[in-house]
């Protein structure tokens, strides 16, 4: 769901999650590879 779009509560209400921590140990590996440091490696040429 994180890949497709959808944001941190929408993915909680989709998994009946009540807080933040499951769904976000399932997107960790994911916003790293978008994440800030990310997108400043690929504009500096190391990624």
């Amino acid at each position: 769901m994180f890949a497709a779009g959808f944001e941190l509560l929408e993915v909680m209400q989709a998994g009946s999650w009540k807080t933040p921590a499951m769904p976000a140990r399932y997107g960790e590996r994911l916003w790293a590879q978008c994440g800030a440091a990310r997108k400043l490696a690929t504009l500096q040429n190391r990624a």
